[in-house]
Protein backbone atom coordinates (compact mmCIF):
# COMPACT_ATOMS: atom_id res chain seq x y z
CA UNK A 1 0.00 0.00 0.00
CA UNK A 2 1.10 3.34 -1.02
CA UNK A 3 0.37 6.98 0.26
CA UNK A 4 -1.73 9.29 -2.20
CA UNK A 5 1.54 11.45 -2.08
CA UNK A 6 4.06 9.26 -2.76
CA UNK A 7 6.42 9.73 -5.90
CA UNK A 8 6.90 6.17 -6.25
CA UNK A 9 10.60 6.58 -7.53
CA UNK A 10 14.27 7.98 -6.39
CA UNK A 11 14.38 10.77 -8.56
CA UNK A 12 15.46 14.00 -7.17
CA UNK A 13 12.46 15.51 -7.26
CA UNK A 14 10.75 12.23 -5.91
CA UNK A 15 13.29 12.45 -2.82
CA UNK A 16 13.07 16.12 -2.85
CA UNK A 17 9.06 16.09 -2.30
CA UNK A 18 9.22 12.73 0.41
CA UNK A 19 11.76 15.10 2.57
CA UNK A 20 9.83 18.47 2.26
CA UNK A 21 6.46 16.14 3.11
CA UNK A 22 8.14 14.40 6.38
CA UNK A 23 9.52 17.62 7.74
CA UNK A 24 6.04 19.04 7.50
CA UNK A 25 5.08 15.71 9.06
CA UNK A 26 7.34 16.63 11.65
CA UNK A 27 6.56 19.79 12.47
CA UNK A 28 3.05 19.21 12.82
CA UNK A 29 3.29 16.57 15.41
CA UNK A 30 5.58 18.17 17.25
CA UNK A 31 3.40 21.34 17.31
CA UNK A 32 0.35 19.12 18.05
CA UNK A 33 2.43 17.70 21.12
CA UNK A 34 2.19 21.62 22.59
CA UNK A 35 -1.41 22.04 22.51
CA UNK A 36 -2.87 21.31 26.00
CA UNK A 37 -5.27 18.29 25.79
CA UNK A 38 -8.69 19.42 24.62
CA UNK A 39 -8.09 22.19 23.63
CA UNK A 40 -9.57 22.81 19.81
CA UNK A 41 -7.94 24.46 16.84
CA UNK A 42 -9.98 26.41 15.12
CA UNK A 43 -8.95 27.91 11.46
CA UNK A 44 -7.06 26.13 9.47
Amino acid sequence: MRALNDRGDDSPEGQLTDGILGQLAKFEWEDRRKEPPGEVQEGL
